[in-house]
């Protein structure tokens, strides 16, 4: 009796390995199956899927950071396939990506690359794109002079583009003129660029130009237009998908209400911005954010919490070659340390500050210092 059962126990455990084998071996067929049919249909749809991505990409309907893969993807198939200008659009947003992504060094070899094309200067607009992310690579340069060119060059074309064309060259000359703190040049072209916008019902752009028109108020402290401003482009950024600039816009108005003596009120927009930052891993973003909150811990008498968060933004300040905000930082914990009575910290802190000076890359943080 007890042999049967054993014979009819090892009978049915052999039957269900063998069940389990077959299914195996049948889930493993139809997983084959389907990647082989998903291959073929990803083959067939290659042009009209990288197309609607490209698509989606430009129209601030998805983030570029938190779709980098995909635009890289993008970007690779269309160069494999050769649909030229397809790839020439892709390559234009890959080169944002990188900007965005803070690989610069990859930025200008892309650009060398792809600004030599004989067939780049007749797709006008994916042309322009190219020659924004230039300027903005050229800002960073020690010589200003090629990023003057360019710009001159491209105030001067203004008038032969259309609409959307002068929409993205004003953005680049806002970009650059910011940079360069020519302030008054900045709320020309920003209000000019607004107005085509406004028209040409492009939430993105209005994004931008309210932003950069909010913070050249804020620098020529004319506060109250700032806030406005600075409010309009939030709104307008919070209808796209652009989580950067919607965190950049957060930024702006969350340091604005800071500056006015409204910490509460700027925590919340510090804190939004802070949050993309850190998903995203954008250390530039983490820096400024850090520091704007740090500062509010600083004018709340948290002083210990300053310093900390203080110290802590000095170092990923420095390991992301962010100087500004590395000395901006550094003469904040020399504040911290005069109110802690540490004065021979806070001398030590300033020191370092003096022999850093000229890293400052904005002419108005040092004017500020």
């Amino acid at each position: 009796m007890a042999n049967n059962t054993q014979i009819k126990i090892l009978g049915n455990t052999l039957w269900a390995k063998y069940i389990v084998l077959l299914l195996f071996l049948l889930f493993s067929k139809l997983a084959s199956a389907n990647g082989d049919s998903l291959n073929a249909t990803s083959h067939a749809l290659d042009f009209d899927t990288t197309q609607t991505l490209i698509n989606n990409i430009k129209l601030n309907e998805l983030d570029y950071l938190q779709n980098g893969d995909k635009l890289t993807q993008a970007f690779k198939i269309s160069k494999d396939q050769n649909w030229e200008k397809l790839h020439l659009e892709a390559a234009a947003l890959y080169a944002e990506l990188l900007f965005r992504q803070e690989k610069y060094a990859a930025l200008n070899t892309h650009l060398s690359y792809y600004l030599k094309n004989k067939e780049l200067p007749n797709q006008k607009s994916v042309y322009l794109l190219f020659l924004e992310s230039q300027l903005k690579s050229l800002a960073r340069d020690a010589n200003p002079a090629p990023a003057h060119t360019l710009a001159t060059k491209l105030e001067e074309s203004l008038q032969q583009h259309s609409s959307k064309e002068k929409i993205i060259i004003l953005r680049a000359l806002a970009y650059y003129y910011t940079d360069t703190d020519a302030l008054k040049k900045t709320l020309n072209v920003a209000l000019e660029g607004l107005e085509l916008a406004l028209k040409d019902d492009d939430s993105a752009s209005q994004g931008y130009f309210f932003r950069k028109i909010a913070d050249a108020y804020n620098y020529l402290n004319e506060k109250d237009k700032a806030i406005y401003y600075a409010k309009k482009a939030v709104a307008a950024y919070e209808q796209t998908q652009d989580g950067l600039f919607t965190a950049k816009a957060y930024w702006s108005l969350g340091n604005i209400l800071l500056e006015i003596k409204k910490p509460k009120d700027a925590l919340i927009y510090l804190d939004k911005a802070l949050l993309y930052f850190k998903k995203a891993n954008m250390q530039k973003g983490l820096t400024f954010a850090q520091y704007s909150i740090a500062s509010i811990e600083y004018l709340q008498a948290n002083y210990d919490k300053a310093l900390t968060l203080t110290k802590e933004n000095i170092e990923l300040a420095r390991s992301a070659g962010v100087h500004d905000m590395q000395l901006a930082s550094l003469i904040l914990l020399a504040d911290i340390y005069i109110k802690l009575d540490l004065l021979d910290q806070a001398n030590e802190a300033n020191d370092e500050v003096f022999l850093k000076l000229d890293k400052f890359s904005r002419s108005i943080y040092k004017a500020d210092f």
